[in-house]
């Protein structure tokens, strides 16, 4: 069967394979827009059939290149890869395409998640998604930064930092002890 090309995509040249043609087309399309687009948005401005759309999206976000917000129903990049068209990604932009993850893990769990990003100097405290069934605590607030050493957010990302810039944060950072059991020994 011999398709004809998408009028808002040029065709893919020989031997090439025209779904993997068009969920790039998709993927560069959605990096200009990182707030999202719906599936129809993206039918009329690539000119594809809107159940082609859908199979593309559909795949794409079982590939965990692109999420689906589960509120405006609108996909957008996940952060996987890397776009040159989007520029180095910001805390900002990274917070807009990890909140939808941390909102699904609260409801999975049915627990406050927390996402905390780290900015170049800090661990902060970027995303919450409550739980109504959990204790709030009042100290944790989007922007909080502190304490990276005793909260287990912070220790995840901090283990994961090059040494140097270990070596920075432990100097600007004094392991102050929120409770008995917090470490205050940058040795472990």
């Amino acid at each position: 069967m011999v398709t004809q090309p998408s009028p808002g995509i040029p065709p893919a040249r020989g031997g090439r394979i025209q779904s993997v043609f068009r969920a790039l087309h998709i993927l560069e399309l959605l990096a200009q827009h990182p707030v999202g687009l719906s599936a129809k948005q993206v039918s009329l401005r690539l000119g594809l059939h809107l159940s082609t759309v859908y199979h593309l999206l559909n795949t794409l976000a079982d590939a965990g290149y692109v999420v689906k917000d589960p509120d405006t129903l609108l996909f957008r990049l996940s952060g996987k890869i890397g776009y040159t068209v989007c520029g180095a990604p910001t805390v900002a932009h990274l917070v807009r395409q990890l909140t939808p993850h941390v909102q699904a893990l609260q409801e999975e769990t049915r627990e406050t998640a927390y996402l905390s990003l780290w900015d170049g100097r800090d661990v902060v405290l970027s995303a919450i998604a409550e739980s109504p069934l959990s204790v709030r605590v009042k100290l944790l607030t989007v922007g909080y930064t502190g304490g990276s050493h005793a909260m287990a957010l912070g220790k995840a990302i901090l283990a994961h930092l090059p040494a140097p810039q270990l070596a920075d944060y432990m100097a600007a950072h004094p392991l102050t002890p929120f409770t008995e059991n917090t470490c205050t020994d940058p040795r472990g």
